[in-house]
């Protein structure tokens, strides 16, 4: 009985969480066809079919085009694959924090060195899952399929969290080469990482 009053407890407190993103945690999102990596190995080392979802998602929670997305692995918490049919309460699962999207304007030199210090950090938190950004065979980091411009500004979408300098010391708003942080309004999905994730899979699920 004590146990279950502390469960009860804590359920409580994960629907009026949950309830304050979407209005039905419990209803179907999407159906994986191959499970997805949410492993706390897989998420913190390696770019994930999980972390491609999530990135992408982020990606498209505005209201405009961006260039790329990135966030850090290590915010990832479910360490499960996730399998068959999926709830808002198993994105909840992967991302516990929730938090807003923003829409970063970053100069190329300085969206170079995040990507090489997000590689650098492999098998730790501060690893980037990541969306429109890759590397290419000869080290050089590319966007949409185009070599990284040091003096281009590129349109970035990033978690908040990363923008406090926590996991990428160097990465703050007030760095100079970051010329602008958007912060996304309530109406956007970008307003809450999850809810961005959730109508993201509930669009691919049609």
């Amino acid at each position: 009985p004590k146990v279950a009053e502390i469960v009860n407890r804590w359920n409580a407190v994960l629907e009026k969480k949950i309830s304050e993103v979407v209005s039905n945690p419990n209803e179907v999102i999407y159906k994986t066809t191959t499970p997805l990596d949410g492993t706390d190995s897989a998420s913190r080392g390696i770019q994930t079919n999980l972390g491609d979802i999530v990135t992408a998602a982020m990606a498209t929670s505005f209201n405009g085009p961006v260039d790329g997305a990135i966030v850090n692995g290590g915010s990832f918490r479910a360490d499960d694959m996730l399998k068959g049919n999926l709830t808002s309460i198993d994105v909840f699962r992967v991302l516990p924090f929730g938090g807003n999207v923003v829409k970063v304007q970053i100069k190329g030199s300085l969206l170079i060195e995040v990507l090489n210090h997000g590689k650098s950090k492999g098998g730790t938190g501060a690893y980037l899952q990541r969306h429109n950004l890759e590397e290419s065979s000869n080290g050089n980091w590319l966007a949409d399929g185009k070599p990284i411009d040091p003096k281009k500004v590129y349109t970035i979408a990033m978690s908040d969290y990363l923008m406090k300098g926590f996991d990428i010391p160097f990465l703050t708003r007030n760095h100079k080469e970051v010329l602008s942080v958007y912060e996304p309004e309530p109406s956007e999905a970008a307003a809450d990482i999850r809810k961005a994730v959730i109508l993201y899979l509930k669009a691919l699920n049609k």
